[in-house]
């Protein structure tokens, strides 16, 4: 994960997409983050739509450069967090919530 997460910031700098100096206090900024990942997903359903898987695996992996960009940017340890969530989920019940969906 880590090699991942350098390599996305190491590229996102090179090409100008550098994350401002205390980004968390710019809600502006990180709004305007999250609409790029909204729209990486938008554009994977959009795949699917299509019925293009190749496209569609492509987005994918946007969404996930999109994601890592923001917590890389904002000093998330995103590896950790979803181990730690990662343990949480494995304490629930069976379809907890009793959700059909």
């Amino acid at each position: 994960m880590r090699y991942l997460e350098n390599k996305v910031r190491e590229i996102n700098d090179k090409n100008g997409w550098v994350f401002p100096k205390n980004s968390w206090n710019n809600e502006l900024f990180i709004a305007s983050k999250l609409c790029l990942l909204h729209s990486e997903i938008s554009e994977t359903l959009e795949a699917l739509r299509k019925n293009n898987f190749e496209n569609f695996k492509e987005e994918l992996a946007d969404i996930f450069i999109r994601l890592v960009d923001l917590s890389t940017g904002l000093n998330i340890d995103l590896g950790q967090e979803i181990l730690k969530k990662l343990d949480i989920l494995s304490n629930r019940s069976f379809k907890h919530g009793n959700k059909r969906l």
